[in-house]
């Protein structure tokens, strides 16, 4: 490993640190739960929900988080398609749209080549399809010879905005009021052993991502992924599980995760994914 590389993932690690005490005390004087309440379980960004490899191959591999972007970016001839539903207060319920809870679903489409792809994804939000679209390209990128596992070198930065026409509500208190159009810069890279991965996320954004965010996914086996993750509004975990391995080509990936550290805001979801060769 030379030591470029060395110096850039022990600077990743030490941002990754500082990032996670400073937010994780900050949190304790926000009021987060009535912010941006359509992004908070979804935000129809790379690896919501799925995971993305260094080399914009989605499925059952790669980095996967829960609202915050991941910057592995899907490139040409891979798709996903996704509903989630989140709880607003009640714990567990099974209903996509009532009063405390809020579902998605999500269609999303890579385009471009592997390392430098560009993502645009449509989510409809609600049982009205309200309309979101969010886009994404990356600019620094290094795909792997292999599509599936990681090889060489997976840091990767992206820049990307979600809600782009602007018409989702950024808090409860105003909600036809569309003021929720957000933009980031996010970097991602890879640790660990190749069968035992952990990726590491951090960014800067507006709005829905103003200031700080960043997480940390875990992959124990070939089709399990846990996360845990600071979205600029709270602390975030979950785990994925594919229903086939990482291999194939389409893939059936759920998702069970937990918002704002509360029992109360939990996430469910599947997701359909396609990779390309």
């Amino acid at each position: 490993m030379s030591a470029e590389i060395t110096l850039k993932r022990c600077a990743c690690l030490v941002a990754l640190s500082v990032l996670t005490m400073a937010l994780v005390a900050s949190t304790a004087c926000a009021d987060p739960k009535s912010e941006y309440m359509e992004f908070r379980f979804h935000a129809g960004a790379p690896g919501n929900q799925s995971g993305v490899t260094p080399a914009g191959r989605v499925g059952a591999a790669g980095a996967v988080q829960m609202a915050i972007p991941v910057a592995y970016t899907p490139a040409k001839g891979n798709f996903v398609i996704d509903a989630n539903t989140g709880m607003q207060g009640e714990g567990l319920k099974f209903a996509y749209k009532d009063a405390d809870a809020n579902g998605s679903l999500n269609f999303g489409l890579g385009l471009l080549e592997p390392g430098h792809g560009l993502y645009v994804s449509y989510m409809a939000t609600s049982i009205d399809w309200e309309p979101v679209w969010a886009i994404q390209y990356q600019v620094i990128g290094n795909p792997a010879k292999d599509e599936i596992y990681d090889e060489g070198k997976t840091l990767a930065v992206a820049i990307g905005g979600i809600d782009l026409n602007n018409q989702r509500a950024s808090n409860v208190s105003a909600p036809f009021e569309g003021d929720s159009r957000s933009f980031y810069i996010v970097a991602t890279e890879r640790f660990g052993s190749e069968d035992k991965p952990i990726y590491a996320t951090l960014g800067i954004g507006t709005k829905r991502y103003e200031g700080l965010f960043g997480g940390v996914c875990y992959r124990p086996s070939d089709r399990m992924a846990v996360f845990a993750e600071y979205d600029s509004i709270g602390i975030n975990g979950g785990l994925t599980y594919a229903l086939k391995d990482a291999e194939s080509r389409d893939n059936w990936i759920l998702f069970l995760g937990i918002a704002d550290a509360d029992p109360d805001f939990l996430s469910y979801g599947i997701t359909y994914t396609f990779g390309a060769k």
